[in-house]
Parts: structure tokens; C-alpha cells; sequence
């Protein structure tokens, strides 16, 4: 499909926890399925992990279903993942507790624009499709949100 052809959708409509349940997230997409899940970690989450680029405490922000903070977790690495859809948090929480060795992941509901209570407390921040989703004023107070989130460094 060519640019031009592409539609574009406002995500301040979307209605996460609904897509999570099987509904439409979307009410004119006709998207009724979780299109970022992949019931695996991402592509360029194994290749950054692979190269060294993750390091310390991991803030997971947007964390969907789970898949890349639960291997994160079982690399070592201290993960929190956070997402404002409840049903998300849900079913990554019962991921996590499927999984070999079971992995000891903080999942919360919080808004990434804000993450209030997590600030000077990260080392790696991880977005896996969630700024595209935000419109320019979220993308700024998202952008500042995790300044004060990660650790100075």
C-alpha cells in the first residue's frame, strides 16, 4: 500500500483495554485484534539486548502484553512495566507467571505521560509502539515524563 493510500487514525480515540478483550480498538479501523503482539519479544528489543545497549533498572513503558519485559527479566535485568490499559497488565501478568523459572516483573497501569512515582529510577527505557500512538501534546509530556523517570546518565 502506497503512503497516499495509508489511513491514518487518531489513537486518542482507541480504546486499548477493548482490543485486549477481542473488541475493536478503533470504532472505523476494523482492527480487532492486538496488531503489535507477537507473542514474542520484538525484533529490536533481541538486537539491542544482544549488542549491550540495555543496561540497569528497565522501565518498560507502554508494555502491551509483556513478551519484552518477561525476557527481559529472565536476561537479569530488573524490569518495570507499565501500560494504561488494565486488560494488558492482566494478560501480561498471567504470561510472566507461565513462563520457565518464573521472572519477577513490576507490571502497573499508569499513564507514560506522566509516571508519576517512578522518577530517577530508571537506567534503560524500552517504547515498543507506543509514542506513535500519542498526538504531539502527548508526545511532549511523554518525552518529559521519562526524563524525570531515568536515572542522570
Amino acid at each position: 500500500m502506497s503512503n497516499s493510500a495509508q489511513k491514518s487514525y487518531d489513537y486518542a480515540t482507541a480504546d486499548f483495554n477493548a482490543v485486549y478483550r477481542g473488541g475493536e480498538l478503533l470504532g472505523d479501523a476494523g482492527i480487532t485484534r492486538v496488531p503489535w503482539d507477537i507473542g514474542e519479544p520484538q525484533p529490536g528489543v533481541l538486537e539491542f539486548e544482544r549488542r549491550g545497549r540495555i543496561r540497569g533498572e528497565v522501565l518498560d513503558a507502554g508494555c502491551g502484553l509483556g513478551d519484552n519485559a518477561v525476557f527481559l527479566a529472565a536476561r537479569g535485568y530488573r524490569v518495570t512495566a507499565v501500560d494504561a490499559a488494565s486488560t494488558a497488565i492482566e494478560r501480561a501478568r498471567e504470561r510472566a507467571a507461565k513462563q520457565e523459572g518464573g521472572t519477577e516483573i513490576e507490571f502497573a497501569v499508569a499513564d507514560a505521560t506522566s509516571l508519576a512515582g517512578y522518577e530517577g529510577r530508571f537506567d534503560t527505557v524500552l517504547d515498543s509502539a507506543l509514542f506513535h500512538t500519542l498526538d504531539a501534546d502527548g508526545r511532549r509530556r511523554y518525552a518529559a515524563a521519562l526524563g524525570r523517570a531515568a536515572r542522570p546518565g
